[in-house]
């Protein structure tokens, strides 16, 4: 299995970000490689939090699980 590292950088107090990013179902908010959300039992700001997301790659739908394994709070 592989894992990824996502960082990023956006212009707003760091709790607004955090906040919108622990929300799976709004992440083709702001991250235009997801087309779809499903299984998103609840906010991923805890440890073992997971969903599924529908990804669009290089013309191909890919669906990925995501795991939180860690969490950073500002």
């Amino acid at each position: 299995m592989g894992h990824v590292r996502q960082m990023g950088h956006v212009d707003v107090p760091p709790a607004k970000a955090f906040a919108l990013a622990v929300d799976a179902k709004r992440g083709p908010e702001w991250n235009n490689s997801i087309v779809e959300v499903k299984d998103a039992g609840g906010m991923l700001d805890t440890v073992g939090a997971n969903y599924v997301a529908i990804l669009k790659l290089g013309g191909r739908r890919l669906e990925t699980r995501w795991q939180v394994t860690k969490v950073e709070k500002p």
